[in-house]
């Protein structure tokens, strides 16, 4: 459906993540990412979250107006650790401080996760992949997720 640009901040020593996505409030209903997938490539480190709104519509967002604001969606931070790779992938094991992940937000309700989606993610990486899953217009392009994170 659409994609939201996305900032936060990775701990090294945890191997964790927490991520905040610009995305306009709601009348009803919370945000919620139901699935992250590790959509690294051998050149870049990327995580693929699939948002819905719990207890809400899954309406295409653009007809909300407002301003677009950094929501902690999960109060829990990723954990790397659990999130395997797609195949010729790499693992977030050898994550250094100057690394930085790609994040990309996809706000889609038919999302299923096959592997052929998955794989046009990971190839496109750092971009977001322009592919008919994606209605215009986008809002962002992903987003970058570092050790400074972001306010």
């Amino acid at each position: 459906m659409k994609t939201y640009q996305s900032c936060g901040k990775i701990n090294i020593e945890t191997k964790t993540v927490e991520v905040k996505t610009m995305l306009p409030e709601l009348e009803e209903g919370v945000y919620k990412y139901v699935k992250y997938y590790n959509i690294s490539n051998e050149n870049y480190y990327g995580i693929l979250g699939i948002l819905l709104v719990e207890n809400g519509p899954n309406d295409d967002l653009s007809g909300i107006d407002g301003v677009l604001k950094k929501i902690p969606v999960d109060t829990n931070p990723i954990n790397l650790n659990e999130l395997e790779p797609l195949e010729n992938g790499k693992t977030f094991s050898n994550l250094k401080s100057n690394d930085s992940i790609h994040f990309m937000c996809f706000h889609d309700d038919s999302f299923n996760g096959s592997e052929k989606d998955l794989k046009i993610f990971q190839k496109s990486l750092p971009q977001f992949p322009d592919f008919d899953l994606i209605e215009e217009p986008k809002v962002g392009n992903g987003g970058v997720l570092t050790i400074d994170g972001c306010s």
